[in-house]
């Protein structure tokens, strides 16, 4: 398609009107030509209509800038007085945290002097529990060496009257000491079984009271408890214990002091043995001591005839002057008196008179001329005197039962 160009339309002659401003300006030196400025009416309206807003935006940019700057130098007044007051502030602080600083180390050193005093407290608390529980287990270990010593004791007695059991008194004591201790014994038992258990029970409880010398700080306390309230149960039945087995030995106590006179008698004496025995036994011509049963004098006889009974005369006239002190008044007499003869480690009954008798004069210079007769059990008089031999087995008996 071929487009064809239209042709221009001729313009109307129409009156124009004038669409802008000439300004003449000063004419230029130079080239001595005047020059003029057209300025659009639009845009002198323009200018015209936009000025009256030009100038009230820049009066109250204007304002807003004194407005402005009032408040920059307000802010500033303000800036300088938060800067002094930061600063005094600052100086405040750092007083008031120096004083907290030494109000907190002044609390620290008070809370570590309460935290030190709790803890020596319980410390001692602590040791002072520790040393009333070994104060617990040393009376414990006290009573157990006091049982052990009762027991000893009591078999110690036992046995003493048992190595005389072949006498006859003291095998009858023997079999009622047994039968009237039988109960005691059978406490004994049952409270033996008991300790036992309780000991049984201590032991296990991680052997507190072995640690206690060695390691008390590892120690619990509600332990250490458990292992005291065992031990008060196991003192009191200590003491009870202890309570039956006095009670054994002062049974014991008494059978001994009992049956003491009859051991000692067939132990050391006096014995009551027939003349036909001591008279092979006694030596003649041989110094053989005399005691003197009811003064306790003691003297030396010498015996030189063993016939239905042995003559003897003192040994010395010293012995002659003891054997006088013996005597009332230290006068002769035929009555007998009591004595004791120590004979090869016996001691044995005798009866003998005061009346020297026979002559012969002295022997070895002992002031006494004659001699006297020393009678035992079973002898004889001379001249068959039942009375005087009774009165000379009187005195033997009185010499057998006499307290040695």
């Amino acid at each position: 398609m071929i487009f064809k160009r239209k042709p221009k339309r001729a313009k109307a002659q129409t009156k124009v009107h004038k669409k802008y401003f000439s300004l003449m300006l000063v004419p230029s030196y130079t080239s001595g030509k005047t020059r003029s400025v057209r300025i659009s009416l639009r845009t002198i309206y323009t200018a015209v209509a936009v000025l009256p807003v030009l100038l009230a935006i820049v009066f109250v940019l204007h304002w807003h800038s004194e407005l402005a700057q009032q408040t920059v130098d307000d802010f500033f007044v303000s800036l300088e007085s938060a800067i002094e007051a930061y600063y005094h502030l600052h100086e405040v602080s750092e007083q008031q945290q120096t004083e907290l600083i030494e109000d907190v180390n002044l609390l620290q050193g008070e809370i570590s002097e309460e935290q030190s005093r709790i803890l020596n407290t319980y410390q001692q608390q602590r040791q002072n529990y520790i040393d009333n529980l070994m104060s617990i287990w040393t009376h414990a270990e006290s009573l157990e060496s006091r049982l052990r010593e009762y027991e000893n004791s009591r078999q110690e007695m036992i046995g003493e009257l048992g190595e005389s059991a072949h006498i006859a008194v003291v095998s009858n004591m023997l079999n009622n000491t047994f039968q009237s201790q039988l109960t005691l014994m059978y406490t004994l038992e049952n409270l033996e079984g008991f300790s036992e258990q309780v000991w049984a029970e201590i032991e296990e409880q991680n052997q507190v009271v072995q640690l206690l010398s060695y390691y008390p700080e590892e120690i619990q306390l509600d332990s250490a408890e458990e292992v005291a309230s065992n031990l008060v149960d196991y003192i009191e039945m200590l003491e009870i214990a202890l309570q039956e087995q006095n009670q054994l030995f002062v049974e014991l106590r008494q059978q001994i002091i009992d049956a003491e006179p009859h051991i000692r008698r067939d132990r050391y004496g006096p014995h009551a043995l027939q003349w036909s025995h001591v008279s092979r036994v006694m030596p003649r011509n041989t110094p053989i001591q005399i005691t003197d049963v009811r003064t306790r004098i003691t003297y030396n006889i010498i015996s030189f005839s063993h016939g239905n009974h042995a003559d003897v005369f003192p040994a010395t006239a010293a012995d002659t002057a003891a054997f006088r002190r013996t005597l009332a008044g230290g006068n002769w007499t035929w009555d007998t008196r009591p004595v004791w003869v120590h004979l090869n480690g016996q001691v044995i009954a005798a009866s003998i008179n005061a009346m020297p008798h026979g002559g012969g004069g002295q022997r070895n210079g002992n002031n006494m001329n004659g001699h006297v007769c020393l009678h035992f059990r079973g002898s004889r008089t001379h001249n068959g005197s039942i009375a005087h031999e009774r009165d000379h087995q009187n005195s033997i008996t009185a010499a057998y039962r006499a307290n040695f």
